[in-house]
């Protein structure tokens, strides 16, 4: 895309760039409440987001927590292909302008990730302590990879499913139960909260 192209492509789209979110005002008080948990302990948690869409949420969270959290954003961004197996049907941002974005409104505390959410995950390096939101492909098998990458890699923390009756998300979450760290402590809209205890 030329540089007229990608001013004229955030001109169009400078309403929901960073703004756009697909969450109730309850789930995104949910969300602070359990990372405000968080933030009052000794250790800096992260906040991991599967499934950045076109930002909103993220920088909502940045904008609430400016550099008391580590935030960590997983997205396809612009290889998200609606043609192939994914339960979302729209085009999200690209990654360099969200980027741009989150950057001149001043946040430095971040890491947007492209690509295959499992797989990132795995790659990250041990994390004690997190809130992660879970709103990526919700089919069964991409959720529950989502969450066996988390649980693999998180000390302890929050756990946060996205439209947790939808798709195979409500399968997802009957097995997380059965996992001896995973206790659920609570549900709001359609987020359904797990308490990840320490190992």
């Amino acid at each position: 895309m030329s540089n007229k192209n990608e001013k004229l492509y955030i001109e169009i789209n400078k309403d929901i760039i960073g703004k756009l979110t697909n969450i109730t005002d309850i789930e995104k008080q949910c969300i602070i409440h359990y990372l405000s948990n968080l933030t009052a302990t000794p250790i800096r948690p992260y906040y991991i987001e599967i499934g950045v869409f076109y930002g909103g949420t993220f920088r909502l969270i940045l904008d609430t927590f400016r550099e008391n959290i580590l935030a960590i954003g997983i997205d396809l961004f612009e290889d998200f292909d609606v043609t192939k197996q994914n339960t979302h049907d729209k085009v999200v941002t690209k990654k360099h302008i969200l980027e741009e974005v989150l950057t001149e409104l001043g946040h430095k505390n971040f890491i947007l990730l492209k690509g295959d959410s499992n797989k990132l995950i795995n790659t990250l390096p041990p994390i004690p302590l997190a809130c992660c939101f879970i709103d990526g492909n919700h089919s069964f098998d991409a959720t529950l990879k989502d969450f066996l990458s988390l649980y693999n890699k998180v000390e302890c923390g929050f756990f946060l499913f996205h439209d947790s009756h939808y798709w195979g998300v409500p399968d997802v979450i009957n097995i997380v139960k059965t996992y001896p760290r995973a206790k659920q402590i609570g549900k709001q809209d359609s987020i359904t909260v797990f308490q990840i205890c320490p190992k």
